[in-house]
């Protein structure tokens, strides 16, 4: 298991409490689950977003500001392909 599973692991046995109310009980296992889900998502699409951004900065704009047109044709291939390709 990778440390990003223990955590979340970690997270769900952390803040479980057993009530004897077997439906509230569930229920928080299940939002915790939910809420830990949602931040492991949102961080993984901040590093993706961030390494897209970087890549193109650095590796298509040769990290120099160059026209709007240009960053504006560069964004409208690229919307287009990955569009066909992901969705």
């Amino acid at each position: 298991m990778n440390n990003s599973s223990v955590t979340m692991n970690n997270i769900l046995m952390e803040n479980y409490k057993n009530t004897n109310n077997i439906t509230n009980d569930i229920g928080e296992i299940i939002l915790t689950a939910q809420q830990t889900a949602y931040r492991a998502v949102d961080t993984i699409l901040l590093q993706r977003n961030w390494l897209i951004g970087k890549w193109i900065a650095e590796e298509e704009l040769d990290g120099k500001r160059r026209s709007e047109i240009y960053g504006v044709e560069i964004i409208k291939k690229l919307s287009k392909e990955l569009t066909e390709k992901y969705g």
